[in-house]
């Protein structure tokens, strides 16, 4: 038997869909165990949209495979493309739009979107 890292807890299970399931990822549960275990309600941050990381190589990729407009170029930074926006959501009804580029949440560089999904998650909601 081998030992491991808890790397997140099952929160969702769809039967089905074989195989899939949903987590928090740990250093999330880390953030909210003491106030799960006062019985205190958690509220996350929530956009309604998907995201996709970008860097300079992979917009520089996408640009080249691309016949598209210059218009429609994705610009060769690092941040979180916003990729799919669902209707009537946070994102949908503040103006965002697919492939707009999110860099900065508050005072926060994001140059992923793991980081911009972290970011909004511990946003509280309501507040800008």
């Amino acid at each position: 038997m081998e030992s491991g890292q808890v790397i997140g807890i099952n929160a969702a299970i769809r039967a089905h869909m074989e195989g899939t399931s949903f987590a928090i990822p740990i250093n999330r549960v880390r953030d909210i165990m003491h106030d799960l275990s006062e019985g205190k309600e958690i509220r996350h941050g929530y956009l309604g949209c998907q995201l996709t990381t970008c860097t300079p190589d992979w917009a520089r990729e996408n640009n080249v495979d691309s016949s598209s407009k210059s218009a429609d170029r994705i610009p060769e930074v690092y941040g979180a493309l916003v990729h799919k926006i669902y209707r009537k959501t946070s994102t949908h009804l503040g103006g965002l739009k697919e492939h707009d580029i999110i860099q900065r949440i508050g005072s926060e560089t994001v140059r992923s979107a793991s980081d911009a999904s972290r970011l909004i998650d511990l946003a509280t909601p309501g507040k800008s």
